[in-house]
């Protein structure tokens, strides 16, 4: 910024004001070396010049100390109002005490700070005419720094503080009001350095810096807690209207670009596959396998080490089942079978999941897993995840001989296949969390033999605790009552056969498909007929379960009395859920008639009265056989638990499947878990709503233990199932058959 000297006397001739104006220009040039020296840190001294007109350059001398004392009275202390954009210059003039002279400073507040050049600013709001530049040496320009910026610029220095704006309006106004007067004296108004203030001075701004400071972090603590708080209401509002919602948690179907999934079991980690959004691991093993010297031995969890694998053991196909013989005659399987599949809809600990296990067979001796076969797919469309194992079957899984009582320890034989499904749920009950499932919210669904695994497992003192709901459909009514030296005795024409003798050593390398081709006819099938006599023989009635003293220590029935029902249970079957030998392919009225007079039936003088429930028709005659072996005994067996009742079902939803061997619909065997698990779909719209009613009162069951409305059923015990659910008081014709001696006696045995 450039500054005009005004003439103090306007009536001076021309020569002396030439005179003037040269000294003036000297004075200035001197003025400026000093400038230049002091910011060297060289000493600057002042040495008088006299010469022409030497009295108004003394009066200006004078004029311009008594300016620069009288800014020493109006420093700008540091840590005052701070303006941005107004920066200390670089070109500072020290005086003899050390302290800036911020002249340039000052002319920078009276002046607009977007003036950057060394044009004279204009008089605002005045009628004066604009000053012409002077021709003398320029002061020092000001640089700007940008007042957001917090960095320090090495050109600019640090930020000064500047003065307070009462301070600032009286050297401003001192100012203009010198300018008017024609004072050409130039003012220094000189600001302390930190290094020179007062301590007390500089003391007193520290304390202020950090009261402020304090203040900023005080207002930031006080908006992230405010924040915080805002949040943790927001997420008890939340909580407490999630209750009110619907409690049916919608798994998020997963994204994965990958084909497999890893999961971790106690025994190492496993790799699935990805399958329709959801994940399946299929042949996972869950105890030692039964070979060799562990033939007929009850399951060994997988709890030793050297049981175990190195890495990870991919698990994308399913295992051979075991042994079995299956309803058409064939033989297969393998004898290292204990594994087990799971079907998931996530991979993770977060808002686990039911667990339904599926026991299926379509006898003790083989047909596993019959109907029950799930999916991916259905996984992640019931958030459910699904457990499937094998388990050993027929002679391999339940023979009782007394050779094999003597090698064990407490000595007992039998149920070998029950063992399997114990360890079973003891490994749901430690792994099923890394697979998405939930422990404490396990469901057992058995089908047919299955079913009547199932019952026996309510009745075991080794599964208390383990699962929490069980399902079963179409099962046996009739359970062991003899003990198991008699179980034995039974067994041992059929040991004689292998011609083993004594020698366990024999028995256990006995090739396996020459071990079932010994087993008895009679004991492949179970009995879907009438009965033929009223004591049937007891070959035909042989029973696989036995009171072994360990998973079975008495009758089911026996046992819930005296150790309480240890599940919420739900029983029921299909109106035809027996079909027998087809010997006619088209049966008539007559030859139904003439079946029925030669059973049991007949011979109780009860076929007139038989067929008039029933009708002289081939669904009829299989509806009569399915309520005296199946309905009615397992009905009766949920009768007999006085303390809660045990909800029964009855489905009569009819359609065309290949397991009646009929062209007529029927409501078969299968139709109600085939329903449950999605493979039966339906066309018609009576179809649809018969599979919506099914799987509504199914997975309400597995997710809260009871069935959908199950306390407006009251005394009515009974459900009839077809595109509704309807609750009845009783089963006529199973009362019948009760009245008659004729049901639960002939209920089927496996």
């Amino acid at each position: 910024m450039s500054t005009t000297l005004a003439n103090p006397t306007e009536e001076k001739s021309e020569d002396k004001k030439e005179i003037e104006d040269e000294e003036r220009e000297k004075m200035l040039n001197e003025e400026n070396k000093r400038t230049g020296a002091a910011e060297e840190g060289e000493e600057v001294v002042i040495k008088p010049v006299r010469r022409e007109g030497e009295g108004e350059v003394e009066k200006m001398r004078k004029a311009l100390e008594e300016s620069e004392k009288e800014s020493v009275k109006k420093k700008i202390p540091i840590g005052g109002i701070k303006m941005p954009g107004f920066l200390r210059s670089r070109s500072r003039e020290k005086t003899k005490e050390g302290e800036l002279d911020v002249e340039e400073g000052k002319d920078l507040l009276q002046e607009p700070p977007c003036i950057a050049t060394n044009a004279t600013p204009s008089d605002a709001g005045t009628d004066k005419e604009q000053t012409p530049p002077s021709k003398g040496p320029r002061l020092p320009s000001l640089k700007l720094a940008n007042p957001f910026s917090k960095k320090k610029d090495p050109e600019l220095g640090q930020q000064a503080g500047l003065a307070s704006m009462e301070t600032l309006d009286d050297s401003m106004g001192e100012k203009t009001e010198k300018m008017t007067n024609g004072d050409d004296g130039m003012e220094s108004v000189k600001l302390d350095t930190e290094e020179k203030m007062d301590p007390d001075k500089k003391e007193e701004l520290d304390e202020k810096e950090d009261w402020r400071e304090r203040v900023r972090a005080l207002s930031k603590f006080k908006l992230i807690v405010g924040g915080s708080v805002i949040i943790l209401i927001l997420l008890i509002i939340i909580v407490a209207i999630a209750p009110f919602g619907s409690h049916h948690y919608t798994a998020p179907i997963p994204v994965e670009e990958e084909h497999f999934k890893e999961a971790l079991t106690a025994c190492g980690p496993v790799e699935g596959l990805v399958e329709d959004g959801a994940f399946a691991f299929r042949g996972i093993p869950y105890a030692v396998q039964p070979m060799g010297k562990r033939r007929w031995k009850p399951a060994e969890p997988l709890n030793k080490l050297e049981s175990c694998w190195d890495g990870v053991l991919p698990v994308h196909n399913s295992t051979a089942p075991c042994w079995q013989i299956y309803p058409s005659g064939k033989i297969d399987g393998a004898e290292d079978c204990l594994t087990l599949d799971i079907f998931t809809p996530q991979v993770g600990y977060m808002n686990p999941l039911p667990v339904v296990v599926l026991v299926g067979a379509e006898s003790l001796s083989g047909g596993s897993p019959g109907a029950l076969r799930p999916s991916a797919l259905l996984a992640r469309d019931k958030d459910v995840v699904f457990v499937r194992p094998n388990f050993r079957l027929g002679v391999l899984g339940f023979l009782a001989a007394e050779i094999l009582k003597n090698d064990s320890y407490p000595p007992t034989s039998g149920n070998y296949g029950l063992s399997d499904l114990v360890v079973v749920l003891r490994w749901i009950n430690l792994n099923i969390e890394h697979f998405g499932g939930d422990k404490n919210a396990v469901t057992l669904l058995g089908h047919r033999a299955g079913g009547t695994l199932v019952t026996a497992l309510t009745a075991s003192r080794e599964t208390k605790g383990l699962f929490l709901n069980a399902w079963v459909s179409s099962g046996a009514g009739i359970f062991p009552g003899i003990e198991l030296i008699e179980s034995e005795r039974v067994s041992a024409e059929f040991v004689e056969t292998l011609q083993c003798g004594n020698d366990l050593e024999c028995l256990r390398k006995k090739d396996t498909e020459e071990l079932l081709d010994s087993v008895p006819e009679l004991w492949r099938h179970p009995l879907q007929d009438l009965p033929r006599t009223d004591d049937e023989s007891s070959s035909l009635k042989h029973q696989w379960l036995v009171l072994d003293g360990k998973y079975l220590q008495k009758h089911v029935t026996d046992a819930w009395k005296t150790n309480g029902l240890h599940a919420n249970l739900v029983m029921g079957s299909t109106v035809h859920a027996d079909v027998p030998p087809k010997l006619y392919d088209n049966w008539t009225g007559e030859q139904v008639e003439n079946h029925v007079k030669s059973s049991v039936v007949g011979s109780k003088n009860l076929t007139s009265e038989a067929l008039h429930r029933y009708g002289a028709d081939w669904p009829g005659l299989i509806a009569m056989i399915s309520d005296i072996r199946t309905v009615c005994p397992l009905l009766y067996l949920s009768l007999s638990y006085k303390e809660k009742i045990i909800p029964f079902y009855l489905v009569n939803h009819t359609r065309i499947s290949s397991h009646s061997q009929s062209s007529e619909p029927l409501a078969d065997v299968s139709v109600d878990v085939e329903a449950i698990l999605g493979q039966y779909e339906g066309e018609t719209h009576s179809q649809k709503k018969y599979v919506e009613s099914m799987q509504e009162l199914f997975y309400h069951f597995v997710r809260h233990g009871s069935l959908k409305n199950e306390k407006s059923l009251g005394v009515n015990q009974g459900l009839l199932i077809n595109e509704n659910v309807i609750p009845i008081r009783s089963f006529s014709n199973c009362e019948f058959w009760f009245a008659k001696d004729i049901a639960p006696r002939h209920g089927r045995i496996d």
